[in-house]
């Protein structure tokens, strides 16, 4: 591992305390902080979501306060000088980051525009441009990818890309925010390979994140947060020694995938499913989706699995109408077309930013329901956590706190069928348990939930029947019961392509 007594303090905080200025003037999001980060420090920063994880992040890369609005107290020195002495240019030359979505960061259209910004930006010779970009795009195998429009490219493929951009001016730090929270297995060991080569090149680097297992081998220290202040500190090797059952009364995911288990309940097909007619989706001779016949059991959880560009949102977007097309959802008493399907179906997509609309959160929840009530909307947010936050803006809130506001809008909408795209993206583990309790509550109502999914815990935890794609087709589909759960195990460490952090 890397050596954690350098004399070199890159990041040092004395007594900081951070509120932004939308919260009220009780709502600190960091308290106190007393923390030294050295040089070449791999550092992880677990814990709930909201408990201030990105805010800390967003002062090593001066995010707050040369972009987010924020009351900053205590001292804060990078490299040994004060932060007010950085601007957001400065700071760009020395930080790299990485966000949860990749695309909230790009500025360009195709993935070659997109590497050479940074040093365009920075008003670098063409020559050296050029030079960096070949290097860059060989260190991530993006050659064959330079012209490709980034609109075109998976979640997996956009989060090379955002890494492989943040590199582009050989940055000492790199600050990574939530980096895995949609990406598939294969993007995953692709994460962890850039890791591994930062690591090796001697640079520091700061991660926030709720899942663990990744990251082992990998970590010199970790900081356990809890309500804006640092609750616990140790090695790398401290933490991931550490069995599933302790992370887990911490709120915490595992550490290791082999501790995965099977907990969905085991239910017995019902007698009454929804039938989706075949799927035939393709332009100018490409087929993406090519489907027979689909049974979606009501009353249960339906977990779509697959790489990232195998088809599952297509698939998605058809059953909630959003496509034209001439598919068919029936069930013994009626037939939905698309515009039907847009009527009974409630989505929630993986950019829930994009979905809240309201001035508060109270009011977010009320737009869904058939009778808008307060007293309803709150004994919605009770169930969640979220009471406290009722009078709060949506995009004033974290991620984790928004995806369970936009599962609560899908919730109090009561349609029957209830499609969520990777509901799971930036919870810890005590939120993902309480979404999952959530959806097993709407099942026994008799409300139907199809999930896409790249969070085994959560999938191991909820799916009754799993649908496998792979490059538009139906790869394979199986009932989880009683004694398919270790099939559904077995998948997904198929599906992991992670075998050494899997052993």
């Amino acid at each position: 591992m890397n050596s954690v007594t350098s004399n070199t303090e890159l990041l040092n905080l004395r007594n900081v305390s951070v509120r932004y200025e939308h919260h009220d003037t009780a709502c600190w999001s960091l308290k106190n902080i007393d923390l030294q980060i050295a040089k070449s420090e791999v550092v992880l920063f677990c814990g709930a979501s909201g408990c201030g994880k990105s805010t800390l992040l967003r002062l090593a890369n001066g995010l707050i306060p040369h972009y987010f609005d924020a009351d900053v107290e205590g001292s804060i020195q990078v490299q040994g000088k004060a932060l007010e002495h950085f601007n957001l240019a400065l700071m760009a030359k020395q930080v790299g980051s990485v966000f949860q979505n990749p695309s909230s960061q790009f500025f360009a259209t195709t993935v070659e525009d997109e590497l050479a910004f940074a040093l365009e930006n920075q008003s670098y010779p063409v020559a050296s441009i050029n030079q960096r970009l070949a290097e860059v795009a060989e260190q991530f195998s993006l050659q064959d990818q330079l012209p490709q429009s980034i609109f075109d490219l998976s979640s997996g493929q956009q989060q090379k890309l955002a890494c492989a951009s943040a590199s582009m001016l050989n940055p000492d730090v790199y600050v990574l925010d939530e980096p895995s929270a949609n990406l598939d297995a294969e993007g995953i060991a692709m994460l962890r390979a850039t890791i591994q080569r930062w690591r090796t090149q001697g640079k520091t680097i700061l991660i926030a994140e709720h899942r663990l297992y990744y990251l082992n081998g990998l970590v010199d220290r970790v900081f356990h947060m809890a309500e804006g202040q640092i609750q616990d500190t140790m090695t790398g090797e401290q933490f991931f020694s550490r069995s599933s059952h302790a992370l887990e009364q911490q709120g915490l995911r595992p550490a290791h995938f082999a501790d995965l288990c099977c907990s969905a309940s085991a239910a017995s097909r019902p007698d009454d499913s929804y039938r989706l007619s075949p799927i035939r989706l393709g332009r100018n001779g490409q087929v993406w989706l090519d489907m027979p016949s689909l049974s979606l059991p009501k009353g249960q959880v339906t977990t779509i699995i697959g790489a990232n560009g195998a088809g599952k949102s297509s698939l998605m977007k058809v059953l909630a109408g959003q496509h034209r097309d001439k598919v068919v959802l029936s069930d013994n008493q009626t037939q939905w077309r698309w515009r039907a399907r847009q009527r009974h179906s409630f989505f929630v997509s993986q950019h829930v930013h994009q979905q809240l609309i309201a001035d508060s959160v109270l009011e977010e929840i009320q737009l869904s329901m058939p009778e808008p009530s307060e007293q309803g909307a709150r004994e919605w947010l009770q169930q969640v956590g979220l009471e406290e936050l009722a009078d709060t803006h949506p995009l004033a809130m974290s991620r984790g706190q928004q995806q369970r506001l936009a599962l609560l809008t899908a919730l109090a909408s009561e349609r029957e069928l209830l499609l969520l795209d990777e509901p799971t993206s930036g919870l810890d583990w005590r939120n993902m348990a309480a979404l999952a309790e959530l959806i097993q509550n709407a099942c026994r109502c008799n409300r139907t939930v199809v999930v896409i999914s790249h969070d085994p815990e959560f999938i191991a935890q909820v799916s009754q029947q799993v649908l496998v794609l792979e490059s538009g087709y139906l790869k394979s589909q199986f009932d989880v019961g009683a004694d398919q759960g270790q099939q559904l195990l077995a998948e997904l460490r198929s599906f992991q392509k992670l075998s050494t952090l899997i052993a």
